[in-house]
């Protein structure tokens, strides 16, 4: 049966190194938000990037992601959703989704200390490439603050499972 794995956490938690491994694990295809938004919507102009901007692009996204998703899914195939799903509304329209499409789905949280993702934000700082920008402390703190855990009840109603990675 193919079932559908959506994936949580805060910035840095490791959605997409899990995400990478889990498609590997499964052999299933994986949709990352992230691949898709540095490709197609390179920052050349970062003056230019605003909120708007980005929620337009974002939902650009998903549409493209749930269509090919319905395809593979339609296949048999699992699918793996990277598409970091920071609030409980965008998980709800992902949950509501699969449930139209009558697709088994199960959502993984990777619950990280704060302190060790901001951690991981300074190295990757440092390792920036043409298409990423800096993430500043004031920033990831925004972010932060946007991001809403998973709670127990949405956790158990949804097939969800918390991960606390050892290796944080």
């Amino acid at each position: 049966m193919a079932t559908l794995h959506f994936i949580t956490g805060g910035t840095a938690a490791g959605k997409t190194s899990y995400a990478q491994h889990l498609a590997e694990t499964l052999l299933a295809f994986r949709f990352s938000l992230e691949d898709w938004l540095f490709t197609l919507y390179p920052v050349e102009e970062p003056s230019k990037k605003s909120a708007d901007w980005l929620t337009e692009r974002i939902l650009r996204c998903e549409t493209l992601g749930k269509r090919l998703a319905e395809q593979a899914l339609t296949n048999r195939q699992v699918v793996i959703m990277d598409f970091g799903l920071t609030t409980e509304a965008q998980r709800e329209r992902f949950y509501k989704w699969a449930r139209t499409n009558g697709v088994a789905f199960k959502l993984h949280f990777l619950d990280v200390p704060r302190e060790v993702r901001w951690k991981r934000v300074a190295r990757r700082n440092d390792e920036v490439s043409h298409n990423r920008e800096k993430i500043t402390r004031e920033m990831f703190l925004k972010l932060e603050s946007a991001f809403e855990k998973p709670s127990a009840d949405e956790l158990v109603d949804n097939n969800g499972i918390r991960l606390v990675p050892e290796k944080a």
